[in-house]
This record gives C-alpha cells, sequence and structure tokens, in this order.
C-alpha cells in the first residue's frame, strides 16, 4: 500500500514535492475518476463534503462540480458563487495546516 505524504504529492516517478494547493478545473461535465484512489467517490458518483471540503478526504477541495456541492455550481455563475462563499474556509485550512 502506498503512503500518501502529510503535505505535498507523491509523482508516479516517486519524486515528492511540497505543495499547498491543487485547483483541478475540468469544465462542464465532472470526471472523478482519478480521485478513485482517495476512496471518496460515492456510490452515486459524488463526493461528500462540507463548504466544498470532502469529508474522508480533508485536504481535497471540491468547487463547481455541480449541484451536489453546491446550488448551480456547475454553471459560470455558481461556480463564482460557490468559491466565494467556500475559498474563506479553504484559506482558513491552509492557514491551520501550514
Amino acid at each position: 500500500m502506498k503512503t500518501r505524504p502529510k503535505q505535498g504529492v507523491v509523482w508516479q516517478d516517486g519524486t515528492k514535492e511540497s505543495i499547498d494547493a491543487i485547483i483541478w478545473c475540468t469544465g462542464f461535465h465532472p470526471e472523478l475518476e482519478h480521485l478513485a484512489p482517495l476512496d471518496v467517490i460515492e456510490d452515486d458518483g459524488t463526493i461528500l463534503n462540507k463548504q466544498g471540503q470532502a469529508v474522508k478526504e480533508p485536504r481535497l477541495w471540491l468547487f463547481g462540480y455541480g449541484d451536489w456541492v453546491s446550488p448551480a455550481s456547475a454553471t459560470i455563475i455558481g461556480a463564482g458563487r460557490s468559491a466565494r462563499e467556500n475559498v474563506p474556509a479553504l484559506v482558513e485550512f491552509l492557514n491551520d495546516n501550514a
């Protein structure tokens, strides 16, 4: 079993890199299969979250992933609203875990 670093990423070649945040932009259709190894995807294809923060993996944040993340967040207007509402919680998380 691979271990995950406390902070950062481990690339396929084994190289480790310290990273504070990753912003993943997918467009209008959510693509979550790359997150399957984190065991965060529910049977209905969503990820449980609170204010955009994944419940099962608190280092994972989801903005703009459809109504299951926040109302209308899969739209440009909704994604902006989602970001305005949730970014303060993300900033607090990053500051607390710096």
